[in-house]
C-alpha cells in the first residue's frame, strides 16, 4: 500500500486557469524532492460539463478545480507530506479558495489495477455517524469494495483510506479546511459515456444502496476529472 497526499482545490473566482497553470511545475518539484523508493505526481482538472458533479444525496454542488495527487512508495512519508502541504497554501494562496479547499494524506488500496486512464471519477467520502472510523474503513475496504470489483464500464478501482491524524496536520500545515473527509474512491475511466451506461444495464446493482448503510451521503462529493500532467520519479 502506497502514501498519498492528495490536494482537492476550488479556485478563487476567474483564477482556476491560473491556478492549473501553476501545478505541474509544482508537482514536478515536489516528485523530484520526496526521498523515496518510488514517488510520482498527477494533477487534474475538473471534467468539463461533469454530470457526476454533486453531493451523495444527488444535489448539484460546484466541485473541486484541479487536484494533485503526490503517491510514494517506502517509509512513512507523513512529515513530508505536512512541508509540501505548508507549501502549497504559499505557493498557490493567491489563486486558492482554502475554505473550500482540502488537504489529505492517506494509504492507497488497489482492488483493479490499470495503466493511467486519462479520466476519472473521484469521490470523497464521510462516515454516518453511527460508525467509528475503523469500522467504516472496515466495511468499506471489506465489504462495500465487492461493488467495485464487479461494476463493468470501468478499467481500475482504488480506494484512499484517509488518515485522521496526519490528515490534521496536512490541513493545519496548509489551511485547506474545507471538509475532513473518510476515503476517497477513485475511479479510472476509458469514457464517461461506459460509466453511465453501465449504470443504466445495473450491473453493479445496489451499490448506492449499500453506501446508505455507512456513508454520510449528503457531506460525501463526487465529480469527474481530467488528468493533464503525469510523472514518476
Amino acid at each position: 500500500m502506497n502514501s498519498l497526499l492528495l490536494l482537492h482545490l476550488r479556485a478563487r473566482e476567474g483564477g482556476a486557469s491560473g491556478l492549473l497553470g501553476l501545478l505541474p511545475e509544482l508537482a514536478r518539484d515536489w516528485c523530484g524532492r520526496l526521498q523515496a523508493e518510488s514517488t510520482s505526481a498527477t494533477v487534474m482538472s475538473a471534467h468539463e460539463d461533469d454530470l457526476f458533479c454533486l453531493t451523495g444525496d444527488g444535489r448539484e454542488t460546484r466541485g473541486f478545480d484541479a487536484s494533485v495527487e503526490i503517491e510514494v512508495e517506502g517509509p512513512d512519508p507523513s512529515d513530508q507530506f505536512e512541508v509540501l502541504a505548508r507549501e502549497a497554501r504559499s505557493r498557490l494562496g493567491d489563486w486558492l479558495e482554502p475554505e473550500l479547499s482540502v488537504a489529505q494524506v492517506g494509504v492507497k488500496k488497489v482492488f483493479r489495477d490499470c495503466a493511467p486512464t486519462p479520466l476519472r471519477y473521484q469521490y470523497c467520502m464521510m462516515r454516518r455517524h453511527d460508525f467509528t472510523p475503523e469500522a467504516y474503513l472496515r466495511y468499506y475496504g471489506e465489504e462495500h469494495s465487492k461493488f467495485g470489483l464487479k461494476m463493468e464500464g470501468i478499467e481500475g478501482y482504488a480506494q484512499i483510506h484517509i488518515d485522521p491524524e496526519a490528515t490534521a496536520r496536512a490541513i493545519e500545515a496548509s489551511g485547506l479546511c474545507f471538509r475532513r473527509f473518510n476515503s476517497v474512491s477513485i475511479l479510472n475511466l476509458g469514457s464517461v459515456e461506459a460509466l453511465i451506461e453501465a449504470g443504466r444495464s445495473n450491473a453493479a446493482g445496489g451499490f448506492a444502496e449499500d453506501e446508505e448503510k455507512f456513508v454520510d451521503r449528503a457531506r460525501s462529493v463526487m465529480w469527474i476529472s481530467d488528468e493533464v500532467f503525469r510523472m514518476k520519479a
